[in-house]
């Protein structure tokens, strides 16, 4: 609801210590225009059992060190906090997961940031579908400030301890991998309540390299094909083009913080508006989309910034918690504008309509 009208005023006829705030809003804010990324391709795990099994080889390829890959420490503590956490939870038995970004080249490739599922995932104990509507613009949201970024893979947890990719894991991963950074994915695997001793009895062990205990504790600067904190356990695969099954991936932990750290606590805005977030964005060639820095107490708040016909000005949406204000930003002033529409995408349009009737000219330049 419009502030002024909350104060028994018409649009646009605010105090001046209301206009002083509102313009405090638009002095935070940053922003080179956002690139027009393509979104982020997100598999859907299958559940455990449901599909035609595809035959698998008896032992896996042995472990190769070389491309190097490697995963930034602050990614693996993201996932075990994340983990741990959703132990947690009423959903804790379910199924969950992460969306794996990073850096590939001809050297290897690092995992830089991991994306949560979302609260809004379709999730039981044999399977999780991610919201991959809100990571992709999330995804949008962290190439901001980070171009290089690529998806790199998938990590989720399966029940019990079955430590290895499912059938039906396979039967996904391996029509997803083509799309991906040289053909080429990183899979993780989560299990819960497993000892350190009882990796000898899987099966997965008698392929792994048996030197010592740093492979399975994850020590920094060795390469590692499990992660582990005494709790939960992070089993790494790789899946290639054509590959007939998963092999066993080492990785190597480097420092670096988890990128995806900076829009965290803008998630609950993010995933709530990214319907027609996503479908504004696809739609709109010049749509630019900020976060605007968390204040004291706060709720996290996201802001659409829309060019206009006429020169100097623009149109801007702050989307936090349930409300949604449009602005009319006039020579760097703002005016407030009433949207009756309930839906974002379709308010947007409804503003978009009536700032720029007129020539069809003027319509063309938004559109």
């Amino acid at each position: 609801m419009s502030r002024c009208r909350q104060a028994g005023r018409s649009t646009g006829q605010c105090t001046k210590e209301e206009n002083s705030m509102l313009r405090i809003w638009w002095d935070k804010l940053f922003g080179p225009k956002t690139a027009n990324h393509a979104e982020a391709l997100v598999p859907t795990v299958e559940a455990v059992g449901e599909v035609t099994p595809v035959p698998a080889p008896v032992e896996a390829p042995p472990v190769s060190a070389e491309p190097i890959i490697a995963i930034r420490a602050g990614v693996l503590a993201t996932m075990f906090k994340d983990f741990h956490s959703h132990r947690a939870t009423d959903r804790g038995n379910e199924e969950t997961g992460w969306l794996l970004l990073g850096r590939r080249d001809g050297r290897g490739a690092t995992i830089e940031a991991a994306l949560p599922p979302g609260e809004f995932r379709d999730a039981g104990m044999a399977h999780v579908n991610m919201n991959s509507t809100a990571q992709s613009v999330a995804m949008r949201l962290l190439k901001r400030a980070h171009s290089h970024l690529d998806v790199l893979g998938v990590a989720h947890t399966h029940p019990g301890r079955m430590c290895r990719p499912s059938q039906g894991d396979y039967q996904g991963d391996s029509q997803w991998v083509p799309y991906l950074v040289q053909k080429e994915g990183i899979f993780a695997i989560g299990v819960w309540g497993m000892e350190k001793n009882n990796l000898n009895s899987l099966p997965d062990k008698a392929n792994m390299e048996q030197d010592d205990d740093a492979e399975v504790r994850g020590d920094a600067n060795r390469l590692n094909t499990i992660h582990e904190d005494g709790r939960a356990q992070f089993h790494w695969y790789a899946l290639a083009a054509g590959d007939q099954w998963y092999r066993h991936q080492a990785l190597q932990t480097v420092e670096g913080d988890d990128l995806a750290a900076t829009i965290l606590g803008h998630w609950p805005v993010i995933e709530q508006y990214a319907g027609s977030i996503d479908r504004l964005i696809r739609m709109q060639g010049h749509l630019e989309l900020n976060l605007l820095p968390l204040g004291n107490g706060d709720a996290p708040a996201l802001l659409m910034r829309q060019p206009l016909p006429r020169p100097g000005e623009e149109l801007q949406v702050v989307l936090q918690g349930r409300e949604v204000v449009f602005f009319r930003m006039v020579q760097g002033e703002p005016e407030e504008i009433e949207a009756p529409a309930e839906r974002l995408d379709s308010a947007f349009y409804e503003v978009m309509s009536r700032l720029t009737r007129g020539s069809r000219k003027e319509q063309q330049v938004w559109s």
